[in-house]
Parts: structure tokens; C-alpha cells; sequence
């Protein structure tokens, strides 16, 4: 078979279907739970005080258009005392936030937390996350301040977090690279390493010996005063990239270049399930509660 007819027939190939003898779907498909799997997705912890998740909306003189916001503020959150931790994380944030943060939050797994989630804009996402100097500069001069001042998050940088999945976890990096004056933390999941600025990578269906392009920006820069988590899912391959490998050698890269690196590795996927776990390791481990 020639490559062509292969990228064109994966094109083609129709989305799986979730299997109609099983009740456990997410993001239209199914998953099953081995007996020996961390406690996922994680249930609702019914005593836990409940925080809330609001809509908010942001004109962005950078970017030239309104920005939609799915914000979580944890319970009992006001706009006097202490300022929670705040987190920055592209995608709207990760699946069935509330419950999770409600839980961490009440076993003092995490500190107090509001959680800034970023909408995508309407068939923006590959670009703004695709390593955008001008989105950069929207969640810099402009998103955060915003937080900062409408939900009395945290104003110091040690105590600031940016995040993301996939793409978002390479956007996540490329922030943290361009101002890691307001950033202290770092929050990567299954980060797509293979992306390039832009839209997508010049090859996408095969692998290549030169992913990397965020990495290599770490190489060429000193060291940042910056603290990362790393996941990845062992299930994180294909055909076209090896995620799982990729996000190994950025973790060996920044440790390299002196970075403490809290690095979460587990039986996943790309997908919403790991995420979720991934974000709650992640927040465990940066904001140092645990």
C-alpha cells in the first residue's frame, strides 16, 4: 500500500462506537476499569463542601475578540482573606473538574484553588495553542490580572500555575517560557510534543526523529525559575507520533537543564480519563499540600 492511500484510508476510517453493553462512556466512547487501576474517574465525595463552577467572559484587546471562561471557585470562596492558588489551564479546564477539586480540596490533597479554564475559540484552537506569541500574550497581559482581580486568586508567582493537555500542555510550556516571571509552575499533560508553531506538524501520519520543537526551545534558553509536572499515559502511541517517548525525553530534558520535574506515568491514554487523573497528580504534587 502506498503512504497516500494509508493517510487516506486512516482520514476515512470512522470514530469507534461505544459499546452498547457497557454503561462507562466518556467523550462518546467507552472505557473499562481493570481491578487494580487507581480509583477513576473519581466519584463524588458527598461530604466534601461543594465549590462551584462559573461562565465568565473576557475582551481581549490582543487578541480582538471576546474569550470565554469556565471558571471553578472553591467552597466557601470570597472576595476578602487569603487568595487561593490559581491555576491557568487551556481546554476549559479538564472533565468533571468541580467534584475532583471538591474532593482534593476537602482530604487537603490541594489548597484552596480557583481554576481559570480557558474555552477554545470557535475553530481557533489549533493556532492559539499551536505555540501563539499573541495567545501568550493574552493569558500574560491580560487573563491574569483579570483572574487575579474579578476572583481574588493568587497574586504571587510561586503560588500561580499554568496547565494544559495535549496541545494545551505545549502551550502550557511555551507560556512558562515566555514568562516565567509570572508563572512559577508548570503543569504538562500528554503534551503534544510532535506540534510545531502553527497549526499542525508538516508530517502527521509517521514518525519523526526530530519531535521536538518545545524542547528544543529549553535547550536554547537558560534555566527558568520554574517548577514542572510531567504525565504521560503508557497507552500514548500511534502511528504517527509516540507521545509516551516524547514526553520521557522532555522530562530528561529539563531535568537535564536543572528543572525540578515531578514526573506522573500511568496505564492511559490521550484521553479525558487520563487527563483527569493526570490534573489531579499534578495539582497534588506542585502546589506541595500532600
Amino acid at each position: 500500500m502506498e503512504k497516500s492511500d494509508l493517510v487516506a484510508d486512516l482520514i476515512a476510517a470512522p470514530d469507534p462506537l461505544p459499546d452498547p453493553l457497557n454503561r462507562n462512556e466518556v467523550d462518546g466512547g467507552s472505557f473499562v476499569v481493570l481491578p487494580d487501576a487507581p480509583p477513576f474517574p473519581f466519584k463524588p465525595n458527598d461530604a466534601a463542601p461543594k465549590g462551584q463552577v462559573v461562565e465568565s467572559t473576557i475582551s481581549s484587546k490582543v487578541l480582538g475578540a471576546d474569550v470565554q471562561l469556565k471558571v471553578y471557585l472553591p467552597a466557601g470562596h470570597s472576595m476578602k482573606g487569603r487568595r487561593p492558588w490559581l491555576l491557568v489551564a487551556f481546554d476549559g479546564g479538564f472533565h468533571d473538574m468541580a467534584p475532583v477539586l471538591d474532593d482534593l480540596i476537602a482530604s487537603k490533597k490541594v489548597p484552596p484553588i480557583v481554576v481559570v479554564g480557558v474555552v477554545n475559540r470557535q475553530g481557533m484552537r489549533t493556532k492559539d495553542l499551536g505555540y501563539s506569541e499573541p495567545f501568550a500574550r493574552f493569558v500574560a497581559d491580560e487573563l491574569l490580572s483579570f483572574a487575579r482581580k474579578r476572583f481574588h486568586a493568587a497574586t504571587s508567582r510561586a503560588r500561580t500555575i499554568i496547565g494544559g493537555q495535549s496541545r494545551g500542555g505545549g502551550m502550557a510550556a511555551f507560556v512558562g517560557l515566555r514568562h516565567s516571571a509570572l508563572f512559577g509552575n508548570v503543569l504538562c499533560v500528554s503534551t503534544a510534543i510532535e506540534n510545531e508553531p502553527g497549526t499542525f506538524p508538516p508530517t502527521r501520519f509517521w514518525l519523526r526523529g526530530d519531535d521536538g520543537w518545545i524542547v528544543a526551545r529549553y535547550l536554547e534558553k537558560p534555566r527558568l525559575p520554574l517548577r514542572f509536572f510531567v504525565a504521560a499515559g503508557r497507552f500514548d502511541t500511534s502511528l504517527w507520533t509516540d507521545r509516551l517517548v516524547n514526553n520521557r525525553r522532555f522530562r530528561d530534558t529539563l531535568r537535564g537543564r536543572g528543572y525540578p520535574v515531578t514526573y506522573f506515568e500511568s496505564f492511559g491514554g490521550h484521553d479525558s480519563l487520563f487527563f483527569q487523573l493526570a490534573f489531579s497528580e499534578g495539582l497534588t504534587a506542585l502546589t506541595g499540600a500532600k
